[in-house]
């Protein structure tokens, strides 16, 4: 008998919903689970698909956030969260050293000056970013031109990184919690997901070498193999 499952799968900053089509077709054949997705939308380039929070009580509950998508899920969902999957994320863009926390608050503040000029150029740069090092495929990404650009709701999304706060204490709500990260990703470097990992007693952490921060776009399958193998480790996750 198929386990059931309810799914939700948040999208970080710059990116949509779209996002996550390479995972369509493992989420497909799946054998082991029933599934129930939602898929939310921030609204940068399309119209905004909000969620109410897990719908389905008679299924486990997974989540999994990429990046800035930690910090969109509401405070209130991660106690009830069967497992937590953070994807190249971060507690706060501004961790670490102090030499680093200066490090990322210049590019940060260098980002947003240059968005104020040129968005488009400024997103366009971001993919670049994120797909590196593998081949740059951020055009097909690409969602038309700044007319579909949601100015306002990105530049917001860009000021709160500079103060946004996910404690461990927080995230250690759900009941099991799994970090993926790109070990070459030069967005949030693999630090984050190490720091909250050694934060979160009982936290598992996967480090993927050669690959950056549009880790789950690009291993779609690998981070699903991932996370099968979580579900099928986590002893808590046998019953509901």
């Amino acid at each position: 008998m198929k386990k059931k499952i309810e799914l939700i799968l948040q999208h970080g900053w710059g990116f949509d919903r779209t996002s996550w089509r390479t995972w369509v077709p493992h989420l497909r054949e799946n054998p082991d689970y029933e599934l129930n997705v939602t898929i939310p939308d921030r609204g940068y380039f399309s119209q905004r698909l909000s969620w109410n929070g897990f719908q389905h009580p008679d299924c486990l509950k997974v989540l999994i956030a990429h990046s800035y998508g930690l910090h969109l899920v509401p405070e209130n969902i991660f106690k009830q969260t069967d497992l937590l999957v953070a994807i190249s994320s971060f507690s706060s863009f501004h961790s670490g050293e102090a030499i680093a926390q200066k490090r990322s608050r210049r590019t940060l503040r260098l980002m947003k000056e240059r968005f104020e000029i040129d968005p488009m150029h400024v997103i366009d740069d971001f993919y670049s970013s994120c797909y590196s090092p593998l081949l740059t495929r951020h055009a097909l990404l690409r969602r038309g031109g700044a007319e579909e650009l949601n100015f306002q709701k990105l530049k917001e999304d860009l000021n709160s990184m500079d103060t946004n706060y996910v404690s461990p204490e927080l995230l250690s709500q759900a009941k099991n919690v799994l970090f993926l990260h790109g070990a070459e990703d030069g967005i949030v470097g693999p630090e984050h997901s190490l720091a909250m990992h050694e934060a979160i007693p009982g936290s598992s952490l996967i480090l993927f070498e050669g690959v950056g921060h549009a880790l789950p776009f690009t291993h779609a399958a690998p981070c699903w193999l991932s996370i099968r193998q979580s579900l099928a480790a986590f002893s808590r996750l046998t019953t509901i």
